[in-house]
């Protein structure tokens, strides 16, 4: 009876040190910025580790071409590049912190 207690017990001290551990991962994910380029640097997207966008450059240039095509499609080519590298980037924190199984998973 008292094993199964001081399992329970252990089971929900490990539960708060996994908790305590997502959420530094997440505030240091939050201070970490990555960018997204498009081609020739028409826009530029700088994006947070939790995949939101804090910045969105478009160049005067492409602005006055009044080209909405273009436009969307260096916009998405750059939101794009900065989600892959904050998806890496993301990961790698992951890793450094010893991994998924570090959290219990």
């Amino acid at each position: 009876m008292f094993n199964n207690a001081k399992e329970k017990f252990e089971n929900l001290k490990k539960m708060k040190r996994m908790r305590s551990q997502v959420k530094n991962l997440e505030k240091e994910l939050l201070l970490v910025d990555f960018n997204g380029e498009s081609k020739g640097g028409q826009v530029t997207c700088t994006m947070d580790g939790k995949f939101n966008i804090k910045k969105l450059d478009i160049s005067e240039t492409l602005i006055s071409s009044k080209d909405k095509k273009n436009i969307e499609k260096y916009v998405a080519e750059a939101v794009s590049k900065a989600l892959t590298a904050a998806q890496k980037g993301s990961a790698d924190k992951i890793q450094e912190m010893g991994g998924l199984q570090n959290l219990g998973f």
